[in-house]
């Protein structure tokens, strides 16, 4: 796939010299944000990023060992490594397992998954959400961000308009709305989300056990809920 920058005029408008127009603007400065502005810069496209102000809710930073964590299965592992991020995040504190095992309280037996014969990697890496997002961030250079709120003007044949108060305006052929669960572009644009209660409560917290956890996974299922076990 090849990708080009020039300028071009939009009704009513001057010309847009490159540095105004982008290929791919990703709108958000999370997980999602970072991998996906990195993997098309990999396509060699134009790519910025736009870091919207933080939300309240969102504004004091977790403390690193203290936040939720994501399980990295090999797929995931592989993605991370092609663009270059995955060697740095395993410097870091992370946790790994080679074994899953489940148990039912309906059930005496219970189900256990290895990895398949004669591979000795891992089955999957615990991987604290600030480390996961600290390395894509420092690792996601040579790809402009404005840091600022943003106003999607209109979007027809040219591209995508839009409006940041203290830039000016942007062009992009595509806008990737990165911008979290609570998304106020997603509100501009007039998108509806539908969502649906379980009315259940997730807990999830740190703990050191007495044995060791042989870096393995654990979850037990049981008619008032269920538990699991993720090794760090």
């Amino acid at each position: 796939m090849e990708w080009a920058c020039y300028p071009f005029t939009i009704e009513g408008e001057r010309s847009i010299m490159p540095s105004d127009r982008y290929d791919v603007v990703i709108i958000g400065n999370g997980i999602t944000g970072l991998v996906t502005a990195r993997l098309f810069g990999a396509l060699t496209a134009n790519v910025a990023i736009i870091c919207l102000p933080k939300k309240k809710s969102t504004d004091c930073a977790r403390e690193k060992g203290n936040s939720r964590h994501y399980s990295i299965i090999e797929s995931s592992k592989r993605l991370l490594d092609s663009i270059g991020a995955w060697s740095e995040i395993g410097r870091g504190n992370i946790g790994h397992y080679k074994k899953i095992e489940v148990w039912d309280s309906a059930s005496e037996g219970y189900l256990s998954f290895n990895t398949p014969l004669g591979y000795c990697g891992q089955m999957g890496w615990i991987v604290d959400e600030s480390l996961l997002h600290d390395v894509l961030n420092a690792t996601t250079t040579n790809i402009h961000r404005y840091w600022s709120t943003v106003e999607l003007e209109s979007n027809n044949e040219a591209g995508v308009k839009m409006l940041l108060p203290s830039y000016g305006k942007l062009f992009s052929q595509l806008v990737v709305v990165a911008d979290g669960k609570n998304s106020t572009i997603q509100n501009d644009l007039g998108l509806s989300l539908r969502s649906v209660s379980y009315d259940q409560i997730g807990l999830v917290t740190n703990i050191s056990t007495e044995a060791p956890h042989t870096n393995t996974a654990r979850q037990w299922f049981s008619d008032s809920g269920i538990l699991a076990f993720l090794p760090k």
